[in-house]
Order: C-alpha cells, then structure tokens, then sequence
C-alpha cells in the first residue's frame, strides 16, 4: 500500500511542473507564457509518464507504464483538466493546484486498489490496414 501511495505522489510530482505549474503561478502554462491548455496539458501528461519510466530504468527494471496497463497518463490528464478548469473559474493557484493533485492522486490510488487496467494488445492481434 505504501509503495502504491508513493506511485501515485510521482505521478503528481511529474506532473505539475510539465503543466508549468507551481505555487507562484495560478494557471497551467505560466512559466510558458502564452502557451494554450491544449498544449500545456499533454506536456504535462508526458512528463508525469516518462517521470516514472525514468524511474523504472534507473532502478533497471522494465517501465510499469509499458507492461502492466494501468491508467498512468489518464489519471495525469484529468489532473491537468482539473487544474485548467480551476484556473479558468479564477481560482487562487493554490487551490488549483490542491484540487488537481488531488483529483489525480485519488484517482491514481483508486485505479491501483481497483486493479483497473486498460486494454492492451494481445500477441497474436494484427494491425488493419
């Protein structure tokens, strides 16, 4: 349990500084000045995924992301969302913040003790062209 509530944490710490968030700044994207949510979001996506596969090889270990299929970059997406939407109701940036780590947190704890898991490919499934 533990180590998951550690997993989830990455997640977030990943996360917000690849939105381009942090205390002093109450919108997505402010230290990219000018930098639209559609754009500052999947960065920040990104940059919550490969936090933790740059964790998973630095511990030589193969990355969770790319072998077990639970929802890292959803729970990273809709955290960013959250902190967008509290920025554009003028919430204080602390409070953004807040709500998006939290958002992403529970729902990265709940899809770890759920055990929910996205669909993968199977080894004999062929591409159609």
């Amino acid at each position: 349990m533990i180590i998951m509530m550690v997993d989830a944490a990455d997640t977030v710490a990943f996360a917000v500084p690849g939105l381009g968030g942090g205390p002093q700044t109450a919108r997505p994207g402010g230290r990219m000045q000018g930098m639209p949510a559609i754009v500052s979001v999947p960065m920040g996506v990104i940059t919550a995924t490969f936090g933790g596969v740059l964790r998973d090889v630095v511990c030589n270990e193969v990355p969770h992301a790319f072998k077990d299929h639970r929802p890292y970059a959803v729970c990273a997406f809709a955290g960013g969302w959250v902190l967008v939407g509290a920025s554009l109701l003028a919430a204080p940036g602390a409070v953004g913040l807040l709500l998006a780590a939290g958002t992403t947190v529970t729902l990265r704890i709940a899809s770890l003790a759920l055990d929910v898991r996205l669909p993968g490919w199977r080894a004999g499934d062929k591409l159609e062209r």
